[in-house]
């Protein structure tokens, strides 16, 4: 008994001296992105890479509820406004973007069901928001009753800030 006690003392006292402190560095990201505000706020929807949102958010920094209004071509008639948000230090110059329609994931067309007001979106300086802008357009009746469209948006980045590999696309869907 004597020798365990004995054996348990050396190991103790041993983990003290071959222990140490870490200091623990903090890790401080100095870059900036641009994200759609939506997509960042919104799970991601069956396998796509981005969020494909059903209702108008009616305010930003939050996720999407059931009070927001649902997007049909016969409920929401006015412009809708998608938020851009500048992630990290804000920048001393206006920041210009490109919004674009994605033809990879879209299945509603534009000029038919949408139009696409801002392909240009300018954050200015010492901000971190900016706003693109688009519209539903009533194509009529669907071919096939309750079917839905989605339009989906890709946000490219500038020489000096990069969009968000992971919030780069927001998917809208149309119900008709």
């Amino acid at each position: 008994m004597k020798k365990y006690s004995s054996i348990l003392s050396f190991a103790l006292i041993l983990s003290l001296f071959l222990s140490s402190c870490i200091k623990n560095e903090d890790i401080v990201w100095s870059g900036s992105v641009a994200e759609f505000d939506v997509a960042a706020y919104t799970s991601k929807s069956g396998g796509l890479p981005f969020p494909l949102v059903n209702r108008v958010p009616t305010g930003y920094g939050r996720s999407l509820g059931t009070l927001d209004p649902v997007i049909t071509t016969r409920t929401v008639t006015d412009t809708i406004r998608m938020r851009i948000n500048l992630v990290g230090a804000q920048k001393s110059t206006a920041q210009t973007f490109t919004v674009k329609v994605s033809s990879n994931f879209s299945t509603a067309v534009p000029g038919t069901h949408f139009d696409l007001i801002d392909t240009q979106v300018t954050i200015p300086a010492n901000s971190s928001f900016g706003f693109a802008r688009w519209v539903i357009r009533n194509p009529g009746p669907p071919a096939v009753a309750g079917t839905s469209v989605q339009a989906v948006f890709e946000l490219v980045g500038n020489s000096e800030v990069q969009a968000s590999e992971n919030f780069k696309y927001v998917g809208w869907l149309i119900a008709q």
